[in-house]
């Protein structure tokens, strides 16, 4: 591997030390697949416990916010850590935010690197199988720098590293040579790991949230060069993304053949229909063992043969041109490193939005003080009061239930030390 200048820097805040390292990202992460652990059953991934998603939940809103400092220190306690990398193989030497964990830790959860000043910021790469899908790693890496979308996701263990299955639905013959539930280890197969918690924190945070897992499998004599799916076999009502992604690889590459999901009903082969991201993404309500009864289309399960599209940069490059052609451009509007400093409270917006019947409403506090949110009809007249106590700075969220609602729209209103700040939400049923 070429060698790279890696300068490490403290930054300090009383007794805290934020890492900052320069080098080249591609060597970096590289290092990182090197280092994973790659054997069957042997049992280092551990899940984390709730009380570790809990916190990790609140570090990755603390990275979306900038927040960098808090979000270190919340990272700490799983032994994790914020590392901000400048990229100095690109001429714009752009800082990524990376989420990894500490050198002497076994928590394998997976890295997870974000780009402050993504032109596509409502693009997420995932790789939740970067070892036994050959490159897929290393192809996500090159989709997420070419886009210049807003965050990758790397798993952090083989599928198959972990012995014990997870209560989620679904089969596969990957780890064995018979059909078994799938492996905890397996992060788009379970719902208390990082690549799920990370998703559901994104959902409400980034609208219209557009994930993209490259996968990969062994082609056979009849099957396509790619197996594509918006992890079900339904149309999307909006954007069709990824007949448009088809169109621009055959552009690229009129050799490639197809079967997309939705399209070619016939086909129901890795389609994807157990992947716990694509059911949230598509609003399944129990994504560990329901499939969901719609589609956003903005999940994007891509399943490629080796050949054509695994095997090389040059193809890692083609398929990131191609997905730079599919998704505009939305660039990030730059905001101050610490959003606090900006705003004491913040509403975010309810997800989803329309529902039916649950939402997440999620708020911000920069000081503990007394709470208030409600909900009220378009009269004015209060619906329900949901919080009403003291709470302590940080983010906060709550889970509405409006199975009692009747369809249109409705007001949340969070009022903090006399400031009232309102959002519109839809109940759609």
């Amino acid at each position: 591997m070429k060698k790279f200048l890696i300068l490490f820097l403290l930054f300090t805040v009383g007794s805290y030390a934020q890492t900052i390292i320069s080098g080249n990202l591609e060597n970096y992460v590289n290092n990182y697949l090197s280092n994973i652990p790659n054997s069957s059953s042997s049992d280092e991934y551990q899940p984390p416990a709730d009380s570790n998603l809990n916190e990790w939940a609140n570090t990755i809103e603390n990275i979306i916010l900038k927040n960098y400092n808090s979000a270190d220190l919340k990272a700490s306690s799983f032994d994790y850590q914020i590392v901000r990398f400048t990229d100095t193989s690109d001429t714009e030497n752009t800082e990524y935010i990376i989420l990894e964990k500490k050198a002497a830790s076994t928590n394998f959860w997976g890295i997870f690197i974000f780009n402050p000043v993504a032109i596509r910021q409502k693009l997420i790469i995932q790789a939740p199988h970067p070892l036994h899908d050959s490159n897929t790693g290393k192809e996500s890496l090159i989709i997420f720098k070419t886009s210049g979308a807003r965050a990758l996701f790397i798993s952090g263990t083989h599928r198959c590293n972990s012995s014990v299955f997870t209560t989620c639905s679904g089969t596969t013959t990957v780890c064995s040579s018979t059909s078994q539930s799938y492996r905890i280890s397996d992060q788009a197969h379970v719902v208390n790991g990082t690549f799920q918690k990370t998703t559901e924190v994104l959902l409400p945070l980034i609208e219209n949230l557009i994930v993209i897992q490259p996968h990969g499998f062994a082609k056979q004599s009849s099957d396509p060069d790619l197996i594509m799916s918006n992890g079900t076999q339904l149309t999307p009502s909006g954007i069709d993304y990824l007949s448009l992604l088809k169109t621009n690889l055959l552009n690229l590459d009129n050799s490639l053949t197809f079967k997309i999901a939705h399209i070619d009903l016939a086909w129901t082969r890795l389609i994807a229909t157990t992947n716990t991201q694509g059911r949230l993404i598509n609003g399944s309500i129990n994504p560990c063992n329901l499939n969901s009864p719609s589609t956003s289309g903005r999940f994007l399960h891509l399943e490629q043969a080796f050949a054509k599209l695994r095997d090389s940069k040059t193809n890692w490059i083609k398929f990131a041109n191609a997905v730079t052609m599919t998704f505009p451009e939305d660039p990030l509007v730059d905001v101050k490193d610490d959003i606090s400093s900006e705003y004491d409270y913040f509403l975010f917006q309810n997800y989803p939005n329309p529902f039916n019947p649950i939402t997440t409403i999620k708020y911000s506090i920069k000081h503990s003080g007394f709470v208030s949110l409600k909900v009220f009809d378009i009269l004015g007249r209060e619906i329900a009061s949901l919080v009403s106590d003291v709470q302590p700075e940080g983010n906060h969220s709550y889970i509405f239930d409006g199975q009692n609602l009747t369809s249109g729209v409705y007001f949340i209103s969070l009022t903090v030390e006399g400031i009232v700040i309102s959002s519109k939400m839809i109940v759609a049923k």
